[in-house]
């Protein structure tokens, strides 16, 4: 649990790193994301939860 709960307190710092130094690229990068059709939001989604499923497992069996 403890690991989960880091991971998401991970997940908040990356997240806010791009508001905070560049918070007009960020607007202009939400405004894009904004204006994309639904499908291909799925689809970055799908590719981003895909890769980084892979690199946890790649990670896990690799780094030892």
């Amino acid at each position: 649990m403890k690991t989960i709960v880091l991971a998401l307190c991970f997940m908040a710092v990356f997240e806010g790193i791009m508001p905070l130094v560049a918070p007009g690229k960020w607007k202009e990068a939400v405004r894009t994301a904004c204006s994309l059709p639904d499908a291909v939001l799925v689809r970055i989604g799908a590719a981003l939860v895909a890769g980084g499923l892979a690199a946890v497992w790649l990670i896990t069996i690799f780094w030892k």
